[in-house]
This record gives C-alpha cells, sequence and structure tokens, in this order.
C-alpha cells in the first residue's frame, strides 16, 4: 500500500517588512500590559516531545520545518546508517530528539513529522520533534532546579519554565548534542 504525500505548502508574505513591524509593535503591547519588560523576553520555538511542552530559544534555529518529508536511510562509511530527508531539494541529516527520552522512531515514523534546521560551521541538521511547532515571545518564570538537569552530556540540559509550561531546553546543549549524533 502506497501512502500519497501532501505536498509541501509554502507561504509567502507579500511584504515581509510591514509584518515584523507589525508583529514587533503587538509583542510590545503584550509585554507592557503583562508588566514584563521586552528585553526579559524570550524568542523560542514551541514544540512537543513525548508528549510534554518544550521550547528552545530561536537563536539557535536556523529554520523550523513543518514536516519533513520522506526520511531514508543511508548507510555511513564507518557502518551503521544516517536518516537523511530534503528540505527543498537539499539533503539534511536528521536526528530524532525522541531519542533522548528512549524511543527512537522508525524513518517512516520520522516521514511527516517537524523538525528544527540547526545550522553548525560544517553544516545543518534536522532535529525532529513533535508538533505543532509554534514560534512564541515568553520569559523564563521559573529557573531550572539543581536536581532538573543530569550530569549526563546526553541528558538534556533545562534551563527553566515558561509560563506556558514548556519546559525551556538549553540552546548550546540542543546545538551539541545534534553535532554529537550526526558523528
Amino acid at each position: 500500500m502506497t501512502t500519497a504525500l501532501v505536498p509541501p505548502v509554502n507561504i509567502t508574505p507579500r511584504n515581509p517588512e510591514v509584518l515584523d513591524r507589525r508583529a514587533r509593535a503587538l509583542a510590545a503591547g503584550a509585554a507592557e500590559a503583562a508588566g514584563t519588560d521586552a528585553a526579559e523576553l524570550l524568542a523560542v520555538v514551541l514544540f512537543k516531545l513525548h508528549g510534554l511542552h518544550c521550547a528552545v530559544d530561536m537563536s539557535a534555529v536556523a529554520r523550523a520545518v513543518s514536516r519533513l518529508d520522506r526520511v531514508v536511510s543511508v548507510p555511513i562509511a564507518g557502518g551503521g546508517e544516517r536518516f537523511v530527508a530534503f528540505v527543498e531539494e537539499r539533503p539534511f541529516p536528521v536526528v530524532d530528539l525522541a531519542e533522548v527520552g528512549g524511543r527512537a522512531r522508525a524513518p517512516e515514523h520520522l516521514a511527516q513529522a517537524p523538525a528544527l534546521i540547526l545550522s553548525f560551521e560544517n553544516g545543518s541538521v534536522a532535529v525532529a520533534v513533535d508538533g505543532p511547532l509554534e514560534l512564541a515571545e515568553e520569559s523564563l518564570v521559573q529557573l531550572a532546579q539543581a536536581g532538573e538537569t543530569s550530569a549526563d552530556p546526553n541528558s538534556p540540559r533545562i534551563r527553566g519554565r515558561l509560563p506556558s509550561g514548556a519546559t525551556h531546553f538549553d540552546a548550546d546543549w540542543m546545538l551539541s548534542w545534534a553535532a554529537a549524533a550526526i558523528t
């Protein structure tokens, strides 16, 4: 049985400068109404992982993809395999953030999953997460407690919690985890 894939949707704004200006004005008004200094707000990408609400700083994300297309397994020279997906005809190695919780997904389950494209000096990687993806500006309302973050480099480093209840991942940890996952 073959599954028909829905073609990706490209949304091109007519005047991005006007949209950006209006978004900043709305965000500034919301911050004032909440009594929050705009400098304290973090621009984040919200996503889910194992059903939990999570976030990472937008500065770590080169791009957010609402869904990966077909994910294929490619053998690598040192043995083993690597998952690869094409985003707008460009190949990206794919790693699954669900592996952090011990439940890696098969390539057929990663297809249609949203992803965060993280960029490094030597390339980019697509980090598969659960959706939906949302962009938001929120402040840290609770810093991570001493026991919340493990000393294990493979365990996520948590910065704290956001007003929405999302767990805020440390962006540097996510970048280093993704880089290590593709080597």
